[in-house]
């Protein structure tokens, strides 16, 4: 693919195609910097550097472009695990095994595919990463259109500072699951195994899922100048 080797997305995709083995199952991401990674393993697909892969997608967007770049997918229903996902994110911090996802509209599926895989890969520009979540995005939160209003309020209860309805166009944006997304603001998240676990109480009620994930195993962060590698060893982020 023509893309500046500089580019830190690009950098960070590529880092990741080192994970990869053939026969592998591999859960694609969603977002900008997954998308490179898909455009990379399609040249390496069809090179023959990797085979046998069975793929899975975690959004609409990701379909059409593996589709597009002749690569076969495999519906999220019919695999019960995968080796490895690919994904991006949209805030981490290395204080936290917890990053935000999301941002794109695709966190339901993103979610299901990544409880799917022994190992979470997360892939993102270095300028993703903050010392705290919720420092530079708010938390996307998947609602039910009919729940809107009450899981606004529950979610201002819950301590948001501000929570505001996605548009597009004028429009609420709807999710590729034809849910509506607040995007959430909480400040600096301290705890964010506390704020998940209220989140994912308010379920019953109409949140249909959020942009707290806990799953990833490995962070590749790049900036224009180097690519860094960070694994969880079950209490912390160290490097290999």
């Amino acid at each position: 693919m023509n893309a500046p080797i500089q580019d830190p997305k690009f950098q960070s995709a590529k880092f990741a195609l080192r994970f990869l083995q053939s026969g592998f199952t591999v859960a694609l991401g969603s977002g900008s910097t997954a998308e490179v990674f898909v455009k990379l393993l399609a040249e390496q697909i069809h090179l023959g550097q990797l085979n046998e892969l069975t793929l899975l997608s975690s959004s609409e967007r990701t379909s059409q472009l593996a589709h597009a770049l002749g690569l076969t997918l495999t519906p999220l229903a019919k695999i019960s695990h995968a080796e490895i996902g690919i994904d991006g994110a949209d805030e981490v911090s290395l204080s936290t095994r917890y990053v935000i996802k999301g941002g794109g509209g695709c966190a339901l599926r993103e979610r299901l595919a990544a409880e799917l895989c022994q190992r979470f890969v997360i892939i993102a520009d270095a300028s993703k990463r903050s010392h705290f979540l919720g420092e530079k995005w708010a938390v996307p939160i998947d609602v039910h259109p009919d729940c809107l209003e009450s899981i606004t309020k529950a979610l201002h209860q819950a301590g948001a500072s501000a929570v505001e309805l996605r548009l597009k166009q004028g429009q609420p944006f709807i999710t590729d699951d034809h849910n509506y997304i607040l995007d959430t603001h909480f400040g600096k998240i301290a705890d964010p195994a506390t704020l998940a676990t209220t989140l994912e109480k308010l379920k019953p009620d109409g949140l249909v899922g959020h942009g707290l994930f806990e799953m990833p195993t490995d962070l590749v962060l790049a900036s224009s100048e180097t690519v860094q590698h960070w694994s969880w060893n079950g209490s912390a982020w160290q490097t290999p």
